[in-house]
């Protein structure tokens, strides 16, 4: 009787529980479908994105190396303009002091303000044949002005000669008069003396007019040693500065003009190894952009293969998800429910009696240890009261 009551509060209690799994059951192969399909969804959207995140990393690098070229190349621009702005202080340099040497401060700052706009390469040819033009004026100028001294020098001793002829000429009219006032003299001491004295004083005029002449000739000659002298002297100053002076300075004008040519010829080659430089770095960059189109098509090619097998794995995947839930339920179909419900639920079921009596020896033995600690402690307390008495 007791056994029958059992059994039919099991069955009472076990058909509810059955049903609620058998429900559990179908909705656990809902779900493990739906599993399957998320869990599939997961693993692509898994390897879409590392492939996404390795292109990104990819484009990334790219871009990196990319700042890096055009950081080195706008830092090699850099460095050359800053050369180039030293020749070209340089070159203000050598000029200032050419123009220096040149004594026209007018043409320094005509150059100055042309070289303050001297930024472009292109303008280097037609400056360097304006400063050649405005030389060669500059040197045909002082050309002519030597000329205008030399001709002004040839002018002075012509000058100087013929104030030597002038004194020539008023010394021979002095001697002319001397000579008339001797005579006149002469005329007088011979009315003077009358006919008697007449040698006597024919000696005595000869002999005046002789020391007369002799002095007029001496200081005539004296006099033309003199303004010969002073000529002399004028003349090798003349030739003597002329030779030194323009000399000096056309040395000094020629060895500007080849310092400069020189220069110039510096500053060209220079120049040219600027424009050189600037061509490699240009030509460089143009293959580095070249290198990075012809990655970035192989990267672009390589993300259309991917996508490629990405659609292909999807297409997989979704025809695995399919024959997976046609075997779900075909297996559905072949086994029924309850049956699967009842051999799951009497497992259980099993296992469940198995940890219950488990569990209710584990209860009772430890009921059993805790009425024997009870048991220790009463007679513990009891002990302890007696002790208490005793004492009291």
């Amino acid at each position: 009787m007791d056994l029958s009551h059992l059994v039919v509060f099991l069955v009472a209690v076990i058909s509810p529980f059955i049903v609620f799994l058998a429900l559990v059951a179908e909705k656990l192969s809902k779900q493990s479908s739906v599993l399957v399909r998320s869990s599939a969804f997961a693993s692509l959207s898994k390897e879409v994105n590392q492939a996404r995140l390795g292109m990104l990393g990819e484009l990334m690098d790219n871009r990196k190396r990319a700042e890096e070229s055009e950081q080195f190349f706008l830092t090699r621009m850099q460095q050359e303009a800053t050369s180039f702005q030293h020749l070209v202080q340089m070159f203000e340099d050598s000029l200032q002091k050419v123009m220096r040497v040149l004594f026209e401060p007018e043409v320094s700052a005509d150059l100055d303000s042309r070289l303050s706009g001297f930024v472009q390469t292109e303008e280097v040819n037609s400056m360097l044949e304006e400063s050649a033009k405005k030389f060669e004026e500059k040197f045909s100028a002082v050309e002519n002005k030597v000329d205008m001294k030399a001709h002004e020098s040839s002018a002075r001793i012509a000058c100087l000669e013929a104030s030597l002829a002038d004194l020539r000429d008023e010394m021979s009219k002095l001697k002319e008069d001397r000579e008339q006032e001797m005579e006149k003299t002469n005329a007088r001491i011979e009315a003077r003396l009358g006919t008697g004295n007449a040698s006597i004083g024919e000696l005595c005029r000869r002999t005046e007019l002789k020391r007369s002449e002799s002095s007029m000739t001496s200081r005539v000659s004296a006099v033309e040693e003199k303004l010969e002298k002073e000529l002399c002297e004028v003349q090798e100053e003349m030739k003597q500065g002329f030779s030194t002076v323009n000399g000096e300075r056309l040395d000094a004008i020629d060895g500007s003009l080849s310092g400069l040519n020189s220069r110039m010829d510096a500053f060209d080659s220079k120049i040219d190894a600027v424009d050189n430089c600037i061509i490699s770095i240009q030509g460089k960059h143009k293959q580095d952009r070249e290198e990075d189109a012809a990655k970035h098509a192989e990267l672009e090619s390589s993300h259309k293969e991917l996508e490629k097998i990405m659609t292909e794995k999807w297409t997989t995947i979704e025809q695995n998800i399919s024959d997976l839930e046609q075997g779900i339920k075909d297996k559905a179909d072949a086994e029924s429910i309850v049956q699967r419900c009842e051999s799951s639920m009497t497992d259980k079921i099993s296992t469940l009696t198995k940890e219950i009596d488990s569990r209710f020896e584990t209860v009772s033995k430890q009921m059993v240890d805790f009425q024997k600690a009870c048991d220790d402690q009463t007679e513990e307390s009891t002990t302890e009261l007696e002790q208490l008495r005793e004492q009291l």
